[in-house]
């Protein structure tokens, strides 16, 4: 899935600098405010991708730590024998 949002990112960012260089090249064939309100999307999508991204990090952590699950278990203790020592 990974390589799927990559290849279209690099497909989107490849789209993106085919547009602007026609846009110097032969700017009469684009439509006027095509190329500028292509980007200005393409800009705000990435933001909005990002923050979804670290809001989703955040939420899972929450998620974890809400568990109250122990980092590591203890098997064996030697607790009681240095209690019982200490008394004795």
């Amino acid at each position: 899935m990974l390589l799927d949002i990559l290849s279209w990112s690099y497909l989107t960012f490849l789209y993106l600098l085919v547009m602007f260089i026609a846009y110097f090249v032969k700017p009469e064939i684009l439509v006027s405010g095509y190329f500028t309100t292509l980007a200005a999307i393409i800009l705000f999508s990435g933001v909005q991708l990002i923050s979804i991204g670290v809001l989703g990090e955040y939420i899972g952590k929450i998620y974890y730590e809400v568990k109250r699950r122990p980092h590591y278990i203890v098997d064996e203790t030697n607790i009681k024998k240095a209690k019982e020592d200490l008394v004795g």
